[in-house]
């Protein structure tokens, strides 16, 4: 036994003791009655066909990156996810889980060839299958909490192949949700600048438009110089909008 194992790391080194295991019982050969049995002397261990065994796993990975990190209180977050398989064979049926942060609002996810689905704060995207490289990108976006703190969003990948290297199938992502980020002043926009998705200015002179919060710009024309209120606001779907607002 101790032997056999030792050919079959040779030939992969990073095979977990799960793969190990799976490798030897599936290529071990019957001598009595078949199925497992703890009787010595009714099988004996095929190295070859343990050998070919394990060649059928694969060895996934995922990565995680957010943006922008620090995010502004009420902002939009970016998570980019990347899974990677190095092999030998080729994943079946991948599940990429992904345990969204407590007080975050979903605003979607997209990846080419990923078929993705929200319920109750987690994530889940999925694909047939998964040849040795690197997957498409899935890119998944959120509201995040209106409330400073430190978030944590935590991603896993599986499939059904035996994966040799379990350890490197789970990745965190902790983000500052920073209300402090708010800039101070008003919100001037020159050359053809379009605001950040999240940026939040602290204390500007606004005019209030229902939920909506427009900052003033400029001086002159039409009453502009004047404010109606003073307020936080920040930059989301397309407009200004008060900070304590989603």
């Amino acid at each position: 036994m101790a032997g056999g194992l030792a050919l079959l790391l040779s030939a992969y080194p990073g095979l977990s003791d799960i793969a190990q295991e799976h490798a030897l019982i599936n290529g071990a050969v019957d001598l009595g009655t078949p199925g497992t049995d703890n009787d010595f002397g009714n099988g004996r261990l095929d190295l070859l066909a343990a050998y070919h065994v394990a060649a059928g796993g694969a060895d996934l990975a995922i990565g995680k990156t957010d943006a922008f990190d620090p995010v502004y209180t009420g902002g939009t977050l970016t998570y980019t996810l990347l899974v990677t398989n190095t092999g030998p064979g080729t994943a079946t049926a991948v599940t990429v889980t992904d345990a969204l942060p407590l007080g975050v609002t979903y605003s979607g996810a997209s990846g080419d060839g990923w078929i993705c689905d929200h319920s109750g704060g987690i994530l889940t995207c999925t694909r047939s299958s998964l040849a040795v490289g690197v997957a498409p990108r899935i890119v998944v976006a959120v509201a995040v909490p209106v409330s400073s703190g430190t978030i944590t969003n935590t991603a896993v990948v599986t499939s059904t192949r035996i994966d040799p290297n379990p350890a490197n199938n789970t990745d965190a992502e902790q983000t500052r949700v920073d209300y402090t980020r708010c800039r101070t002043g008003q919100p001037v926009h020159r050359h053809g600048r379009s605001p950040r998705p999240g940026e939040c200015w602290r204390n500007v002179d606004v005019h209030t438009d229902g939920e909506q919060q427009r900052p003033l710009h400029g001086h002159g024309g039409h009453g502009d110089r004047y404010a109606a209120a003073r307020g936080d606001v920040r930059w989301r779907l397309g407009r200004w909008m008060d900070l304590r607002r989603r």
